[in-house]
């Protein structure tokens, strides 16, 4: 097990004091140059209303299912599930929220089956919400990327986090990001361009792309946990070209240049500590290896769960993928429960980054 020694790109995270500027002028990204239209973009309808109102006081949010929020002259989909607490017509706190972000051809409804995110929603009381690509295939910063790049991703996201806080009672200093592939490629990105919209970060075979690593510059200390497989054909462990449909899809960082990279941003001062986890799956054919750095600043942890032999897969999915995907994928890997172990770290931070819990409950968690 060895780390990559490829050298950092210049530009990746930037030192204390161009922090210290940054925390002082945070600008959004810029509007998309481009004008999109209906006819040509599958996963939209025409605009609705510009935006919605906020929620008076103790009024109870419309109910759940699919929605839309206009962006770029298109009206963006997404599916959203509250959990049953969000009902009670006496629970007027703000609820706790996860965007959960697709793969490249994959959907709301695929990703939502997939992690089974809305079955712990349920449990522990927060919300989800899980957003559709244009076309399947998001703008996660890779010049090759199968993402048009005329599609402002990054500001869809944004709208979209503000449009759940002001319609549906989310709760602004806990809204959480997990992405899975390109999807987690896109989370990565958002964590560079809008780190303070996000009280943690979550991605499973999603390494950021080199372009967006080398202009990366987060304004914030960021709770950031990754899940990525040895044997990942599309996203490289180690880093360097990823694929899509068999063809060139731009560099991106290995899972330990990219680790690196967040321990620098939230100053984690403390010894990496290395667990291999128990093999309770012989038949996946792969090992669970957790990497956590901690001593950070705000107590904003970075954790890497090292998959060996893990291909693309969400891990703990078990028989839901089929034949024809375990043979093409690779089987999942089947001693953790990402979205269990995803929705764990998320719920000890808020926005700041400050632990929501009681640090004796949570040893060697």
């Amino acid at each position: 097990m060895t780390q990559s020694k490829n050298r950092l790109p210049r530009g990746l995270f930037l030192g204390a004091a161009c922090l210290a500027m940054a925390l002082l002028t945070a600008p959004l990204p810029a509007q998309a140059q481009h004008s999109l239209t209906n006819e040509d973009m599958s996963g939209a309808h025409r605009p609705l209303n510009p935006k919605s109102p906020p929620l008076p006081p103790r009024v109870k949010p419309i109910e759940a299912g699919s929605g839309a929020v206009p962006y770029q002259n298109l009206n963006r989909l997404f599916l959203l599930h509250r959990p049953p607490q969000a009902d009670d017509p006496l629970e007027v706190l703000p609820i706790p929220t996860v965007i959960v972000l697709h793969s490249t051809g994959g959907s709301a409804e695929r990703i939502a089956d997939l992690t089974r995110f809305n079955a712990y929603a349920d449990q522990f009381g927060f919300m989800v919400a899980y957003p559709s690509a244009i076309q399947r295939a998001w703008n996660d910063g890779r010049p090759e990327s199968p993402g048009d790049a005329r599609i402002d991703d990054v500001g869809f996201i944004r709208l979209l986090a503000g449009h759940l806080v002001d319609a549906f009672n989310a709760d602004p200093a806990r809204i959480y990001l997990a992405g899975l592939g390109e999807g987690g490629m896109l989370a990565q990105r958002l964590a560079c361009e809008e780190t303070r919209l996000f009280a943690a970060v979550a991605t499973v075979n999603g390494p950021p792309a080199e372009a967006v690593a080398n202009r990366c510059q987060p304004t914030a200390p960021l709770p950031m946990v990754m899940m990525q497989g040895t044997s990942d054909p599309f996203a490289p462990f180690d880093g360097g070209e990823s694929t899509h449909m068999g063809k060139p899809a731009g560099n991106v960082l290995g899972a330990f240049e990219t680790a690196d990279a967040w321990r620098r941003t939230n100053g984690c001062i403390g010894d990496v500590e290395i667990k291999r986890l128990l093999n309770y799956s012989i038949e996946d054919g792969s090992r669970v290896i957790k990497h956590r750095w901690n001593g950070c600043r705000n107590h904003a942890d970075v954790v890497l769960y090292e998959i060996e032999k893990g291909g693309p897969t969400w891990p703990g999915v078990g028989n839901q993928l089929d034949k024809l995907r375990q043979f093409t994928l690779g089987r999942p890997n089947m001693d953790i429960d990402a979205t269990e172990e995803i929705w764990q770290f998320f719920s000890r931070y808020d926005r700041v980054g400050s632990p929501l819990f009681d640090p004796l409950s949570a040893v060697n968690r």
